[in-house]
């Protein structure tokens, strides 16, 4: 495949805003990734907006990605969180920057892990975002104009080339006009070094737990072991000793599994706006865990679509375009 003969390939993903905030550098050697949290109301490109309407979440902890045990049948968590978002009152909590993990064609797997405290009644987690598929045709315009201020009044249902989108880090952009509320969708973006969106290749899978998995209490209990740690740049893993929240591999799979990618019976990828994490009860249940990692069949089918191009040796950069609704 495309993907495996670009040997200096790198993808960096990151954003500068307060928020969930990623920052990660992909390469078919490595990848490092930083994340930051805050709870707010108001997000930029970049950002990870956190809007709380009738939940059963009581507060979020985020939770660093150790390593797999050495026959990959567990993915090993760090039990303390890097970071806290406590939702009980309006301003919430920050708690800096954490490294996310290392991608590599061979070692694909480097998720993060939101940890939800829930007190049991129904639940519904969303992530919604207002960025198209970042691998497609480009569309036939109606009309140019040079930037998105520009814009005006159009036909319902035009389509509005804007050759230097000031809103998006002054690439080309697509908009098509809905004159029902005056409004332009974004349709397309342009391949940029930096500030693609991180949506186009993320998947999520949720997990439900009984007791706190943070702990050595009750059902779900952390473990002392050796997890095989990436050595970063220099490639391959090497065994630590850990005490970690494990997740079985088996239980991240299809059947919990939710992305805003997916792709169809030929191989063409489906894109949707909103991802549904979660839906349902959370009765019985003291936490609900999210883990967020790499859809590499999503990384594959961009570098193919964009083969050739220069950006991919320099690096392409990915933002966090998405809010959350819980």
């Amino acid at each position: 495949m495309a993907l495996k003969q670009e040997t200096s390939r790198k993808i960096k993903i990151g954003a500068a805003s307060a928020m969930c905030v990623f920052s990660v550098l992909v390469t078919v050697t490595g990848v490092l990734a930083w994340f930051s949290t805050n709870k707010g109301v108001n997000a930029d490109h970049g950002s990870f907006n956190i809007a709380k309407v009738d939940s059963a979440v009581t507060a979020i902890t985020v939770h660093d990605f150790y390593g797999l045990t050495a026959d990959e049948s567990e993915f090993g968590f760090d039990p303390t969180p890097n970071h806290t978002i406590d939702l009980t009152n309006e301003s919430g909590s920050d708690s800096g920057e954490f490294a996310m993990g290392g991608y590599s064609l061979t070692d694909p797997h480097h998720p993060v892990l939101f940890l939800f405290a829930v007190d049991g009644t129904n639940e519904v987690i969303k992530l919604k975002t207002e960025s198209p598929y970042l691998a497609q045709a480009i569309p036939e315009e109606d009309y140019t104009v040079a930037t998105y201020s520009a814009l005006s009044t159009y036909e319902d249902g035009a389509i509005v080339k804007v050759t230097a989108d000031e809103n998006n880090y002054n690439t080309t952009t697509y908009y098509q006009y809905h004159s029902s509320d005056s409004s332009f969708e974004l349709t397309w973006l342009d391949l940029k070094q930096e500030h693609n969106p991180l949506s186009s290749i993320v998947v999520s899978y949720y997990l439900l737990f009984e007791d706190d998995p943070t702990d050595n209490t009750g059902t779900h209990q952390t473990k002392t072991g050796d997890l095989m740690i990436p050595n970063g740049f220099g490639g391959g893993s090497t065994a630590q000793t850990k005490t970690y929240m494990p997740v079985a591999s088996s239980d991240l799979n299809d059947a919990n599994s939710s992305s805003f990618v997916s792709f169809d019976a030929n191989g063409n990828p489906v894109f949707n706006r909103t991802a549904n994490l979660y839906q349902g009860s959370t009765s019985g249940y003291t936490h609900l865990g999210i883990v967020i990692d790499y859809l590499p069949d999503s990384l594959e089918y961009i570098y193919s679509f964009y083969l050739g191009h220069i950006f991919l040796n320099a690096g392409l950069g990915f933002d966090c375009d998405w809010s959350m609704e819980i």
